[in-house]
């Protein structure tokens, strides 16, 4: 156990001064700069996190990273999209259930807390989650436990939180307490457009990346495509650059 949280400190360290601990995330600018350092700092620890940026900044592949640079690298990770849930079913699917709660539990079902026991358990988009259920999450993030539906017992679960939301997570819409244990660490993943600097990189390794997983021959890039690139907005951010990149690579003739 010693010799495990030695090297995930020296990881860390090491990741700090390569300045890219996220496999993937490609960035020199400040901003993301100034993210990764955080990163390397708060991932050792089981501190709660929250990511915050618009749709396709690369939120979930900052908390991957957050898991894959911890002591729980080797442990489950489990990630679940609040609003992808029916309301109906998140509370099941969260907590769990046991058999006979309702029609159907023919058997006992652990939640997603009980799935990630001793990993991290990755709530995206958490703005969508429905006041119905902030209390119950907060609960189960003050007391480290869960109730599963039907149970009349606690169930003690050990899991590192790490959230993320393109949304304003503001009162009355989201709760302040939960709130403030779920972002003890804020990191803010900026937009495409706030930092230019970084699409040349970005379009060198997404082209590399495309062109392998498509079995395509590496194209060279014009400095008319390149001031094209360096133009356009981005409201997309990084997913939208790879949509064009892997649309241009397979329309181009030339």
């Amino acid at each position: 156990a010693a010799e495990r949280s030695r090297l995930a400190l020296e990881n860390a360290r090491l990741a700090e001064r390569s300045g890219e601990p996220v496999e993937g995330f490609v960035g020199r600018s400040p901003p993301v700069q100034e993210v990764l350092r955080v990163l390397s700092r708060v991932a050792m620890h089981d501190t709660s996190v929250l990511v915050t940026g618009e749709s396709g900044t690369g939120k979930e592949l900052l908390a991957r990273a957050i898991h894959r640079l911890s002591p729980r690298r080797d442990q489950p990770w489990v990630a679940v999209n609040c609003a992808a849930i029916p309301e109906t079913l998140l509370e099941s699917e969260l907590f769990g259930y046991r058999r006979g709660a309702f029609t159907g539990a023919v058997r006992d079902h652990g939640g997603f807390f009980e799935q990630a026991h001793g990993g991290t358990l990755f709530l995206d988009e958490i703005g969508d989650l429905p006041a119905t259920l902030q209390s119950k999450l907060l609960r189960a993030v003050q007391e480290s436990a869960v109730r599963p539906l039907g149970a009349s017992t606690d169930t003690p679960v050990d899991v590192r939180i790490v959230t993320a939301t393109a949304r304003s997570l503001r009162p009355p819409a989201f709760r302040e307490d939960l709130f403030y244990r779920i972002a003890v660490v804020h990191l803010h993943l900026p937009p495409l457009r706030e930092r230019r600097d970084d699409i040349p990189l970005l379009i060198d390794h997404l082209t590399t990346a495309v062109c392998s997983r498509m079995r395509l021959p590496r194209p060279t890039l014009t400095d008319a495509a390149m001031r094209v690139l360096l133009a356009h907005p981005w409201p997309g951010n990084v997913r939208e650059l790879e949509n064009a990149l892997e649309r241009a690579l397979l329309l181009s003739d030339g």
